[in-house]
Order: structure tokens, then C-alpha cells, then sequence
């Protein structure tokens, strides 16, 4: 019989991506691991348990998808692994929950620190470091 080990999102992900899933999925978080067999982060099951919905549909330009309450939507002419990261980051983006600022100078900084922090979250997500 083999034995699958189960690693917890908790033990491979960085703080503070648990910190902001732990805060939306609370008790749940031990149902989000990998195995040997399933060694991805698993968006979907993530998706499911914070209630949100990925839509694939057409979009103008290179746009690779925006959130818009609580549905993902997603270019349907991209790549697998394109959506994969697509995905994420929007998915940091509802995490993250930018609002925006007034002050014009202020909101462009806010602007470029938040999608440097949604950048990092949908790489973090998707290669944890301790995975690598």
C-alpha cells in the first residue's frame, strides 16, 4: 500500500500569502495540501474554498483577465500556463484588496507597490520557494 504524504499549504507557501488565505478561509486551511501525486498548489480547490469563479471568455488585446467581485475572468485565448498565472494574480488582487487613493502621486505609488505585491503573490503561489 503506498502512503501519500500530505504537505499543508501553511509549510510551504510565505507567510504572508498564508496569512492573507488564513484570513478569508479560516478553519479550512487544512484542507489545502500537496501530495507526492499532486505536488502543484491547486488554484481550483483554493478558488473553491474562498467561494470565488473563474470565467473564461474573449477579451480585446493582450489582456490576460480582471476581477470583478467575486468572478475571475479570463482571456480564453491563452495558454495553460499563462491562465495558471493569470489566475493568480488576480486571485492576489482579490486578496489584497487595493483600494484606491486621491491623491494622484500617491495612488500611482500605491498603484506600482500594489502590483509588484500581486506580481509576487502570483509567483510565490505558483513556484513556492520551498518547492524549488
Amino acid at each position: 500500500m503506498k502512503v501519500i504524504e500530505k504537505v499543508h499549504y501553511e509549510d510551504i507557501l510565505e507567510p504572508e500569502i498564508v496569512q492573507l488565505i488564513q484570513s478569508l478561509v479560516k478553519d479550512k486551511m487544512d484542507q489545502l495540501f500537496i501530495t507526492s501525486e499532486h505536488f502543484a498548489i491547486d488554484i481550483d480547490k483554493l478558488l473553491f474554498q474562498l467561494n470565488l469563479k473563474v470565467k473564461y471568455i474573449k477579451m480585446k488585446d493582450n489582456t490576460s483577465g480582471y476581477l470583478s467581485g467575486r468572478t475571475i475572468y479570463i482571456n480564453n485565448n491563452y495558454s495553460i500556463n499563462n491562465t495558471r498565472f493569470a489566475i493568480a494574480r488576480e486571485l492576489g488582487r482579490y486578496l489584497y484588496k487595493y483600494k484606491d487613493n486621491n491623491d494622484n502621486s500617491l495612488k500611482n505609488l500605491h498603484e506600482m507597490i500594489y502590483e509588484s505585491n500581486v506580481n509576487q503573490f502570483s509567483v510565490d503561489l505558483l513556484m513556492p520557494k520551498k518547492q524549488i
